[in-house]
Order: structure tokens, then sequence, then C-alpha cells
């Protein structure tokens, strides 16, 4: 235990290096389950890393929108007005 508070105090230090922090995310994100019927991922949350919100259960006033014929789901309208405004940068799936 105090090594863990040393290293939140030494500058430099961190109990968990970023990059091994990074590929800990990136390999949950590999193995999370793809959404079920009736559900998507907002890919705003996916690209900004809020898991919290990531899926989205499909209703009559889920937020939503189309691009090149494909329709989009989203957490919030935030997160669709962010999409609309920089749709290049999600990635489509």
């Amino acid at each position: 235990m105090d090594a863990l508070r040393r290293s939140r105090t030494e500058p430099g230090r961190s109990a968990i290096p970023r990059a091994l922090l990074a590929a800990l995310l990136a390999l949950v994100a590999c193995v999370a389950p793809a959404p079920g019927p009736g559900e998507a991922e907002c890919p705003v949350c996916r690209v900004e890393g809020d898991w919290a919100c990531l899926c989205v259960r499909i209703e009559a006033d889920t937020p939503s929108c189309e691009v090149d014929g494909k329709t989009y789901y989203f957490c919030s309208e935030e997160c669709r007005a962010a999409f609309l405004e920089q749709a290049d940068r999600y990635p489509r799936r």
C-alpha cells in the first residue's frame, strides 16, 4: 500500500503505466459481446471510451441518423450532434 501511495505523489510515476491501461481497455473492447437484437453501440461513446453509455437500446425515441444508407443510434442527442459535426472522426461499422 505504501508503494501505491508513494507512486501517486511522485512525478512521472503511476501504479499502472498508461500504455498498459490503454492496452487493457482495447482488449476489453475487442472481447465485448456484439449488440443483440434491438441494441446498438453509440459510435461516439465507443471512440471517446465512455463504456457506461456504449450499449444503446433501440426504441422509437432513440436518437439516430442515417449516413450513406446506414442508420446509427446514439445514447443521447449530444452524441448524435457530435457525430453529425465530425462524422469522419467516427469509424463506420
